[in-house]
């Protein structure tokens, strides 16, 4: 049976196409072997007689934030601190109209505020 018939019935060739598939396997290979051709010609050329002068460079300091020493030290002090927020009064304006209370007298004032609302929305 002749080709074109095969395929006007749905059927594949009984064959593979090996030459597509070689030429497309020669064009992958020879892409590699320029693309390492190249990368060895920059690393070579560039890159590798300048290495010298690059390792003599003096490191410059990086800018702040830099990285911390003792970070563990530095945790335990900001822990204090945002504990001492939460457990001290503090006036947050200058006209005194704005304070800041311990977290427990505010849960206090809270549950208070709140019993009350409650217990007058229950007389309703």
């Amino acid at each position: 049976m002749p080709k074109s018939r095969a395929h006007l019935r749905g059927h594949e060739p009984a064959v593979i196409a090996v030459a597509p598939i070689i030429k497309v396997a020669a064009v992958l290979f020879a892409a590699v072997v320029l693309i390492a051709a190249v990368l060895y010609l920059l690393l070579r050329f560039e890159v590798m007689p300048h290495q010298a002068q690059v390792a003599a460079r003096q490191g410059a300091v990086p800018p702040a934030p830099r990285l911390q020493v003792h970070a563990p030290d530095d945790l335990r002090v900001l822990r204090l601190q945002k504990q001492s927020l939460l457990e001290s009064y503090q006036w947050l304006d200058p006209a005194h109209t704005v304070a800041r209370v311990p977290i427990e007298r505010a849960m206090q004032i809270y549950a208070q505020q709140n019993a009350a609302r409650s217990s007058a929305s229950e007389r309703r």
